[in-house]
């Protein structure tokens, strides 16, 4: 997932620049989409269609670690592309997966492995629940804040209080969180199945074969830069042996939740034998020593894939 308060503009003015410039575009779920989304993370099949299209016709697409590698030489690198997917969505593999192989595209996608067989995404049902509260503001508001009290003299908008009850959610242990989710679900008798899910562990294998290789997302999905060094290291090494020992395969990429690190998260990646890494643009100067990093686009839900919000560096 990323954070919806990233807005950075990454249009270029016309095809001739944009082919000089060698983009990274990041996507999530592959679905019918209906209505508005605070996130913006999903795109139609028949959207992502064209994106493909769009991007095999003007850009060689290259497989992620090939885009790094390139990068990291300082080659020529114009009018390379390639395709990431973040949080692990079935789609990927229901929607998307046709489509890429039609283009014979390769593709990224990094999986947080907590999240791995559940039966949808806490964001996703906070967003479902935030929609049916919209019917009864003062209602919905009631229950949130009995949900999280602390939160009761924080905001004086709803829409700041339900950004404020994402924030804290993001942050804490993924079971305390699905478990506020679920009481707050509860309260508001707000329906939950038929939520997109998570991948589960008998598709990771799928992730493996063309036209798929697998990342690290981490576990919790949590900023790494809000834990402590052990918690971010754990992590790391965590999810990178939970997908290696289902896959059989090595897994040397890795995205960071929400695109957030520090000085200390990136030499853990750097110990972990991370060999790519994908984040959010101004890096820290202390970062120089991270693995080879790429800029990464969030691919938004409109006609071209280059009408995108800068998202990664």
């Amino acid at each position: 997932m990323t954070d919806p308060t990233s807005h950075t503009s990454y249009r270029q003015p016309g095809m001739s620049q944009t082919l000089r410039v060698p983009v990274a575009l990041l996507y999530h779920s592959v679905r019918q989409v209906s209505g508005g989304s605070i996130y913006r993370i999903s795109i139609s099949p028949e959207r992502f269609r064209r994106h493909v299209e769009f991007l095999t016709s003007r850009f060689r697409v290259v497989r992620l670690q090939d885009f790094v590698d390139a990068l990291a030489s300082r080659i020529r690198t114009e009018g390379m592309a390639c395709i990431t997917f973040d949080d692990g969505y079935v789609d990927n593999l229901t929607a998307a997966s046709d489509i890429l192989r039609e283009y014979h595209t390769p593709a990224t996608v990094f999986v947080p492995t907590g999240f791995i067989g559940r039966p949808y995404f806490w964001w996703d049902a906070l967003h479902a629940i935030r929609g049916a509260a919209s019917c009864s503001p003062g209602v919905g508001r009631c229950h949130l804040r009995i949900q999280f009290p602390a939160l009761r003299d924080d905001c004086d908008t709803a829409e700041a209080e339900w950004f404020r009850v994402w924030d804290h959610l993001r942050r804490q242990r993924l079971e305390d969180t699905y478990e506020a989710v679920g009481e707050l679900a509860a309260r508001m008798e707000v329906d939950l199945a038929g939520l997109p899910r998570p991948i589960a562990s008998c598709e990771l294998q799928q992730l493996t074969q063309w036209p798929f290789e697998i990342g690290s997302h981490a576990v919790s999905h949590r900023p790494l830069s809000s834990l402590s060094i052990d918690e971010a290291a754990s992590e790391l090494t965590s999810s990178r042996s939970y997908l290696e020992g289902y896959t059989g395969r090595p897994v040397r990429a890795f995205s960071y939740p929400f695109g957030l690190f520090d000085h200390e998260v990136a030499q853990a990646c750097r110990q972990s034998s991370a060999a790519s890494l994908c984040s959010r643009p101004n890096i820290p100067a202390a970062s120089a020593h991270a693995p080879a990093r790429c800029r990464r686009a969030i691919a938004r839900n409109c006609r071209s894939p280059l009408a995108a919000s800068a998202a990664s560096e």
